[in-house]
């Protein structure tokens, strides 16, 4: 498991990407936001809290994470809210995250979008790379 500290305001884009030994996080009150693909591709990632202080979470912030089963938003959280092991935008109902077991279509319908969406990107990615080596 892994807390991050009271005192954090932000959690860089990218900032936990790839971990593959991370399981559970933990995130202390003060953190504000949540940065594009924080936690992107974080295979072994089975469980995240969020607290009241979050107000901004990031496109792709939990892509990718396959094994996210329990996902929990603070219930005092002023911007989201946790249902069916999903992060979802209180005044809008916009659909943030869904974790692996979520219990909506909708959440599975933006899990495959997000998949292919990350997928395209990295695919545009590389080609754009290998056209200026």
């Amino acid at each position: 498991e892994y807390t991050i500290k009271e005192g954090t305001t932000l959690i860089a884009d990218s900032a936990f990407s790839w971990r593959g030994s991370l399981t559970s996080v933990t995130i202390g009150d003060g953190v504000t936001s949540i940065g594009e693909y924080a936690f992107y591709d974080c295979d072994s990632l089975t469980s995240i809290t969020i607290p009241d202080s979050v107000t901004s979470i990031g496109p792709c912030a939990f892509a990718d994470c396959e094994n996210l089963t329990s996902i929990t938003v603070s219930e005092g959280n002023p911007v989201y809210h946790s249902a069916g092991n999903c992060i979802i935008e209180t005044s809008s109902g916009t659909l943030i995250a869904a974790g692996s077991n979520s219990s909506s279509a909708t959440a599975s319908s933006a899990v495959r979008f997000w998949r292919s969406f990350t997928s395209q990107r990295a695919a545009t990615a590389s080609v754009t790379a290998s056209t200026h080596a």
